[in-house]
């Protein structure tokens, strides 16, 4: 290798040797160009970190601004769905409350039916035995 391959090539700490054998002989290096571009390196990093942080707080406020539209919104339905509930229960006692005053009404139809029936069931006892007697009276009536 020679001296200007030397110079032109980035450094790794090891220099070879016109014997082809490496050492840690140091060669002297064109140390200003690095710097600048180690600095604009870190300048550019810096810039990404600047735009990193600045999109980062952008989503953070996104974020926030989304989780109190979220909880807003839970909020929202979880009333709507309590008062719908409430409604709900309401309609339900209600509707309860009316068939059992309906099974009353029917049970007092029954019982009224069920003693007229049986009223029935005693006149016409009552009558079937009148019948028999008023048959037992005219037929003795006319034998005698």
């Amino acid at each position: 290798m020679s001296d200007n391959e030397h110079d032109n090539s980035e450094y790794d700490g090891y220099n070879r040797g016109y014997d082809g054998e490496y050492s840690t002989k140091k060669h002297p290096m064109p140390v200003k160009p690095h710097i600048r571009q180690i600095d604009e390196f870190i300048a550019d990093i810096r810039k990404e970190c600047d735009d990193n942080k600045k999109t980062a707080n952008i989503i953070k406020g996104d974020i926030t601004a989304l989780t109190a539209k979220t909880k807003e919104k839970c909020n929202e339905l979880t009333k709507l769905i309590m008062e719908e509930l409430h409604n709900l229960e309401k309609e339900f006692k209600r509707t309860v409350q009316s068939d059992k005053t309906e099974l009353q009404f029917f049970k007092d139809q029954i019982s009224g039916l069920t003693q007229d029936k049986t009223k029935i069931k005693q006149s016409a006892i009552s009558l079937d035995t009148r019948l028999k007697q008023c048959e037992t009276d005219i037929g003795m009536g006319w034998s005698g």
